[in-house]
């Protein structure tokens, strides 16, 4: 009970603080939580957030607090109190239960006082500042709801090994069931819970070695198929996830090996930070420099040494301190996805929350082992008066750091100070003086975050906007117009997008304000087609702007601008008519279509309107013909038991896809699909991709023609005959064949990419001609 008060005491201060970082993009400004009623459909449509499943039950609970709250942030930091109260009580009991099996490994030493430990290391846990990180900041409870479900799925589990042992045969197959809901709800909470099933293991060979190896010699067939499952589950997930992995770092000023170095320093300083938590090393964005080598610098080699060497105490003291052992490897293993391969960004505090529990088990574990070396007795009053101490001090600490978060300037102040050569800091800071009214402050930050920028590195589409932003708050929109050409001229190379559409959008603003709607008009285009062929949000906030564009130039303008901008009249059906037409050429039928049937409603007489919808139609019917021949996955992978055709092409597509070195399996089993189905042209086109994956060129373009021969209205034939053709420097015939798949799929998914491949073979022609 002390402790939960100390708890409530700790983040009392917080109920007003800030959203900051992540909290915007991830629910703020998620439409999905803003429009949540609790219906089916929107509980549903909660899983095509950009997070899917993997965080659908912390996204439930942000759309509810949003709901319940109507946007205000005290009920987001109620529930994020609330489950780091119960998380708290489950750490309790999985320590007590830790302790309980360490006991039961060795019976022939005397037992700790249980009770005393466990309310020890839960109350250390949850008290100590670095947790901040996981409580205050909002978001972050995706970390704190999956350690929850993860505790409590490893502590039901062995709560069910206890009780099968002890016969409770059903008691036992209701925790484990128990176990498996909480595994999957961790699951739908963040991916890192996908180490569970190893802890558990690990757990099983430390705490009961002779019952799982009889288990495990008993039932050799199982296991060979569970280790026959895994290795295949491991294979494939490996080779579809390696290249996204690796594509993960094109816009990382580190590479892969630069971040395994440079995570042996930041799990050291994980470590550090766990032992000396006080409030002035803590900060919300940490700016880690590069390690390059193990001597460059050279804390990377003690880093290196000082992981050994706690990897190597677990090893060996895992038959006489197991539950040591156990500590440091569930504090490595839950760090491990984060702070490894993956191309995330270097450090943060938040993800301690879950190997934390660990890392102060082995911690405490190791001082009572001492104790009992060394015959140290210390008497329960004197133990339990110095740990209400240390609690009281840490909640202290805790309510301190708290402070910072008072407001986004606070927050973002003490990150310039802690990471001052971290960009995006300066640009967070620069936003959050500009909110409170301090312009001159917020352009000194934005200037110093483009200052420091390097490639994969840098927040200058963000920074740029909160410079011109607060140019524009000061009423000097000569300078703001001035330096925002600047910034647009003198962007580099490479910078990240995430915000050029919003700051193209308050450029076209002051072009509006200048009566330069043809440029206004040039760069609200740009910004549209950026955020239509992106995932970026705010699309349908730049549409009213075009619309406010076109419509003051058909106020303002004389006859010749209006026809340059296509507003061949000053009707308000021709401004529509407009967008509708930049969706048509972005390849946003949808949305051109909508336009154009609000143009119609608006001038009947119209027929530029009815043609363009009738057009759009005609277009949509070629569109569902296409999309009747389906794709390989729907057609076979999906439904590969309902024929020997169908079996032999999904197994061909699985091969192909993931680059299996089976490339000859992949032709013999088209052959016989050829045979089963001598009508169907699929197996020629990916006999077809065979031979181009191989750089064999004119084969490939001989399967896909023989595919043509069978159905030449069938567009992805097509699209592959462009691309061979554009492999073999055919480039004529490449436009031709991609012209024509375009003209039978206007809608194509993958639209870009041949529309990439037509300017391709475009340009090779130009340069042909030159020569």
């Amino acid at each position: 009970a002390i402790i939960l008060i100390l708890i409530l005491s700790a983040y009392s201060n917080t109920l007003n603080s800030p959203a900051v970082l992540d909290d915007t993009h991830s629910f703020i400004d998620e439409p999905l939580i803003q429009n949540f009623d609790w219906s089916a459909p929107a509980v549903i449509e909660l899983s095509r957030s950009k997070f899917g499943w993997t965080r659908f039950i912390p996204m439930l609970t942000l759309a509810h607090d949003h709901r319940s709250g109507q946007g205000r942030l005290a009920p987001f930091h109620l529930t994020n109190i609330f489950i780091h109260l119960i998380t708290t009580l489950a750490v309790f009991f999985w320590t007590k239960l830790l302790f309980r099996l360490a006991r039961k490994k060795r019976e022939d030493e005397e037992s700790v006082n249980e009770l005393l430990a466990s309310l020890a290391v839960a109350g250390i846990w949850a008290l100590v500042p670095i947790q901040t990180n996981a409580v205050t900041y909002i978001v972050q409870r995706m970390a704190s709801l999956a350690a929850l479900f993860y505790i409590l799925s490893f502590t039901a589990y062995f709560y069910g090994r206890l009780n099968w042992l002890s016969s409770r045969k059903k008691r036992a197959l209701s925790f484990w069931f128990m176990a498996f809901i909480c595994f999957a709800a961790a699951l739908m909470s963040k991916e890192n819970a996908v180490t569970l099933p190893v802890m558990i293991i690990v757990a099983e060979e430390l705490f009961f070695r002779r019952q799982f190896h009889t288990w495990l010699t008993g039932h050799k067939k199982i296991v060979i198929t569970i280790i026959i499952t895994v290795l295949v589950v491991v294979l494939v997930a490996s080779v579809k996830m390696v290249p996204s992995i690796l594509t993960g770092y094109d816009n990382r000023n580190f590479t892969l090996g630069e971040r395994l170095l440079t995570e042996l320093r930041v799990v050291s300083s994980y470590i550090s930070l766990l032992l000396f938590p006080w409030p002035s090393r803590l900060c919300l964005d940490h700016h880690v420099p590069l390690s390059s080598s193990l001597l460059t610098p050279l804390s990377t080699l003690f880093s290196f040494a000082l992981l050994l060497f706690l990897g190597g105490l677990a090893w060996c003291w895992r038959r006489r301190h197991p539950l040591l052992t156990f500590g440091l490897v569930w504090f490595f293993c839950n760090l491990f996805l984060e702070s490894s391969f993956i191309a995330l960004e270097l450090k943060f505090e938040h993800r301690l929350y879950l190997p934390s529990c660990g890392f102060y088990l082995f911690l405490f574990g190791g001082g009572i082992a001492c104790g009992r070396h060394f015959g140290v007795v210390v008497d329960r009053r004197i133990w339990t008066t110095a740990l209400l101490m240390i609690f009281a001090i840490l909640s202290l600490m805790t309510h301190v750091r708290n402070r910072v978060w008072a407001d986004a300037v606070s927050v973002y102040e003490d990150c310039a100070v802690k990471a001052s050569l971290k960009p995006r800091v300066h640009s967070n800071l620069s936003k959050a003086y500009s909110r409170d009214g301090l312009h001159e402050k917020a352009i000194v930050e934005a200037e110093k975050a483009i200052e420091l920028g390097v490639y994969g590195y840098e927040a200058y589409w963000v920074a740029a906007c909160n410079m011109i932003a607060a140019y524009k708050k000061q009423g000097r929109e000569e300078e703001a117009y001035l330096r925002g050409i600047e910034l647009l001229n003198g962007a580099p190379a490479g910078t990240k997008n995430n915000a050029k559409p919003i700051f193209l959008r308050n450029l076209a603003v002051l072009y509006v304000n200048k009566g330069e709607y043809r440029k206004a008009y040039e760069t609200l285009y740009s910004a549209i087609e950026m955020l239509a062929r992106s995932t970026l949000p705010y699309l349908s906030a730049l549409e009213q702007d075009m619309l406010m564009v076109l419509d003051a130039a058909r106020g303002k303008c004389d006859v010749a601008t209006l026809e340059q901008l296509g507003l061949p009249d000053r009707k308000k059906s021709s401004v529509l008519m407009v967008m509708a037409e930049i969706f048509f050429e972005l390849g946003d039928f949808s949305r051109a279509h909508e336009y154009a049937y609000q143009a119609s409603k608006i001038n009947v007489d119209c027929e530029i309107c009815q043609n363009f919808i009738v057009k759009l139609e005609d277009l949509e019917k070629a569109n569902v013909r296409q999309r009747q021949y389906g794709t390989f996955k729907e057609n076979y992978l999906k439904h590969f038991w309902q024929s020997s055709f169908n079996f032999k092409m999904a197994v061909a597509y699985v091969v192909e896809k993931y680059h299996f070195p089976f490339g000859h399996l992949v032709g013999e089993l088209m052959q016989q699909a050829r045979q089963l189905k001598p009508g169907s042209p699929d197996p020629w086109l990916l006999d077809s991709w065979r031979y181009y994956s191989s750089q064999k060129y004119d084969k490939a373009i001989e399967m896909v023609r023989k595919g043509l021969q069978i159905d030449e209205n069938y567009a992805q034939l097509w699209v592959n005959l462009g691309m061979y053709q554009l492999a073999v420097e055919r480039p004529h015939q490449a436009l031709t064949s991609l012209q024509k798949a375009v003209q039978l799929y206007p809608g194509y998914p993958r639209r870009q990419e041949a529309a990439a491949m037509i300017a391709a073979a475009r340009k090779k022609i130009s340069l042909t001609s030159t020569d």
